[in-house]
């Protein structure tokens, strides 16, 4: 009995996605547009091959697609990619009725964060808060530190050069990035460029934390129950120095009591 349970249950499983399957590169509203068959099924699987497994190569996938297909083509059950600057321009202005897909950014942000908002009113307004932390006044005020830094940098490329060692310009110049965003975002510089190779743990977490983005984009209810669990529980399944900084800095601003 139990066997053909499992028989019945299996052909049924079988049945719904061939069904589905069916329904979107036949009858999907989206039909019409040529692109990959398997996004069109199944965006997540796609995502996940193309991004993740291949380490960002989607887009230039996407790009094929164009080349084949022309400027419109399906990358998604119910995504278009749309290679148009006049359509894009159109698409991206305030008053286009267009908003932010919420299946993506709710993976890389905390709901009610200024990233992660797609209502336009609600983020008009927290745009308004963040304003006044990048006016030109403020930024010519940070521009003595910026200089300190480059400075700084290019001393560590002098004192390298004297022992004729190699320099990763990459990860220099993205710790140079890290301390300004760091002073700007968080008021303190930490000092990444001075860091032997330029990195520190914070940097190399957050860094591997990008290339790992691939697989929560592609499965956003995943990444929406992550984002549900304490941060102490989720500290003891996955050790994290990103996460420990974060809470050092709620520690430092009073608002971990």
């Amino acid at each position: 009995m139990e066997y053909w349970l499992l028989v019945v249950g299996t052909l049924l499983v079988a049945v719904y996605f061939l069904s589905t399957a069916i329904y979107q590169v036949n009858f999907h509203p989206l039909a019409p547009y040529n692109g990959s068959y398997v996004a069109a099924i199944s965006s997540s699987w796609y995502e996940w091959y193309w991004n993740y497994l291949l380490n960002g190569r989607m887009l230039f996938e996407i790009e094929r697609l164009h080349q084949l297909h022309g400027p419109v083509v399906r990358i998604g059950p119910n995504d278009l990619s749309v290679n148009d600057p006049e359509v894009f321009m159109d698409m991206t202005r305030v008053s286009s009725g267009f908003t932010k897909d919420p299946n993506l950014y709710r993976w890389i942000s905390l709901p009610g964060t200024s990233i992660g908002e797609t209502n336009p009113e609600n983020h008009r307004i927290r745009r308004k808060v963040l304003t006044p932390a990048l006016s030109g006044s403020r930024v010519n005020e940070l521009a003595p530190f910026i200089s300190t830094k480059v400075k700084q940098l290019l001393d560590r490329f002098d004192i390298l050069s004297r022992d004729s060692l190699l320099v990763d310009f990459d990860s220099a110049c993205k710790a140079l990035t890290m301390d300004i965003i760091s002073k700007v975002v968080l008021g303190q510089d930490i000092n990444c460029v001075e860091q032997p190779c330029f990195k520190n743990d914070f940097t190399d977490q957050f860094r591997q934390a990008l290339s790992a983005g691939w697989f929560p984009t592609a499965f956003p209810s995943i990444s929406a129950m992550a984002l549900n669990l304490s941060s102490t529980f989720l500290s003891r399944i996955i050790p994290n120095p990103m996460m420990d900084f974060r809470r050092s800095r709620i520690k430092k601003s009073g608002r971990g009591r």
